[in-house]
């Protein structure tokens, strides 16, 4: 794992933002995983401006996938599908986001579409004695004051379940009711980003790093994962 400490927005910035670019270059087809919330939507905004990103577009064919979702109307300002989708709206890629309508349906919807793109990454593979394809070239995490991220808060949601692809979880302040990838379909992925901006947030991190605490955000702490935090 590695960790990066900035003190500027625009060096936080421009290091997210890189890594977000390089992960595109994986292969002709690439597939992220992006994170909701208030923390990476100027990222996003950024990344989606940027002439280095649109020319990478002209070249492969980019698939964007929602971290964790929560159940709310439309057009209510609290879902993470459609802050993703506002600010790469018009742009020539593949945007997976998740249903609306009942958590139950939606997760069962969206966990349909992880297994088909599964089975056409197992249907690309030459024979059975190569290692598993990822589900995702690359995964961008955030982190909650309380060490959540996605829709993980417990450590009952990081159990593993039969079919381990989605889970449906509670948060602590509303709306509680959420959708989530799950911890093993997260760490399906070559390369994992971690932003934190926040003195508190560090500190948090930085508690479950040398173990002091074993919040959600602990067990992507792995070879794969990249840190980058601002104070």
């Amino acid at each position: 794992m590695t960790l990066q400490v900035c003190e500027s927005d625009e060096r936080w910035m421009g290091l997210a933002r890189a890594a977000l670019q390089s992960a595109c270059k994986t292969g002709s087809t690439v597939h992220l995983c992006l994170s909701g919330g208030t923390t990476p939507k100027p990222l996003y905004d950024r990344l989606a401006k940027s002439d280095d990103f649109r020319a990478l577009l002209a070249e492969r064919d980019l698939h964007l996938w929602v971290g964790d979702e929560r159940e709310t109307i439309a057009n209510s300002g609290l879902r993470n599908s459609e802050m993703i989708a506002s600010c790469f709206r018009g742009l020539p890629l593949t945007l997976h986001l998740w249903p609306l309508g009942p958590r139950e349906g939606a997760a069962s919807a969206y966990e349909a579409e992880l297994e088909h793109v599964r089975a056409r990454a197992y249907s690309r593979l030459e024979n059975e004695s190569r290692p598993e394809e990822p589900l995702f070239d690359l995964v961008l995490l955030g982190m909650g004051e309380d060490g959540h991220c996605a829709g993980l808060f417990s450590p009952s949601d990081l159990v593993p379940r039969p079919r381990g692809l989605v889970r449906l979880t509670e948060a602590p302040t509303e709306p509680k009711w959420r959708m989530t990838l799950s911890s093993e379909a997260l760490l399906s992925s070559r390369k994992i980003i971690v932003l934190v901006q926040g003195r508190s947030k560090i500190r948090r991190f930085m508690s479950n790093l040398f173990g002091e605490a074993h919040d959600p955000i602990s067990i992507f702490m792995r070879d794969t994962t990249e840190v980058i935090a601002q104070l």
